[in-house]
């Protein structure tokens, strides 16, 4: 099984059931979490963990880039989760001065879905 805790997506807290108990997730859920986190990850911004997170330096503020880098740069973010087997769509949009906006489906090594929106 892959239990983990639930971070809420608004605070990036943990967070609790009504019994008290800390929420966790498993499954699909945690895949989810776990991209999320990632594409919200700068890379190189972790001090224990370099080569976690998205390169957005390799596309924001750069002149003329070509969508296709954009791309393959949330295309490595998301296969960082090795439970995601397929990426089938990315839509990302470059939200002024330096947010992206990224919508992305693809599938899971379970044989479902994956379908997330996030916010950088």
């Amino acid at each position: 099984m892959n239990d983990t805790l639930f971070i809420d997506p608004e605070t990036g807290d943990l967070d609790f059931d009504d019994e008290g108990m800390l929420r966790m997730i498993d499954g699909g859920e945690t895949t989810a979490q776990n991209v999320r986190l990632t594409l919200q990850t700068h890379k190189e911004s972790f001090p224990l963990d370099l080569i976690h997170g998205t390169h957005y330096d390799r596309f924001l503020g750069v002149k003329g880039i070509d969508p296709g880098e954009i791309e393959e740069v949330i295309r490595e973010a998301v296969y960082q989760e090795t439970d995601v087997v397929e990426v089938d769509s990315v839509d990302v949009t470059i939200q002024q001065p330096r947010g992206v906006g990224i919508q992305f489906s693809g599938r899971l090594k379970s044989g479902g879905d994956i379908n997330l929106e996030v916010n950088v």
